[in-house]
């Protein structure tokens, strides 16, 4: 598990391997306060390696103190092929 201050953006990132044409790459943070964002992407060509990231800025009174769980979910004609986590504590 890793920490992070409540004034820093909060990033989820993802190294894909062989995807290929349609499939749908969901990223999403969730946090003490629930949802903090979700952005699909379509990915258009097939590759050997594919990184993506999204993430926000912190918002003006900083994240809210707590754990914080990334997710990538990345689908493929409507089945999943991968489900993926990462960790962060916010923290003074």
């Amino acid at each position: 598990m890793t920490n992070s201050k409540p004034n820093q953006p909060l990033v989820v990132y993802v190294e894909a391997g062989f995807s290929q044409h349609g499939d749908i790459l969901d990223i999403s943070a969730t946090g003490p306060l629930g949802e903090a964002f979700r952005h699909s992407i379509l990915l258009k060509q097939p590759k050997k390696s594919t990184r993506r990231a999204f993430g926000k800025r912190a918002p003006q009174e900083g994240w809210s103190l707590g754990e914080y769980t990334g997710q990538i979910i990345l689908t493929r004609k409507g089945q999943i092929i991968a489900n993926r986590f990462a960790h962060v504590t916010v923290a003074h």
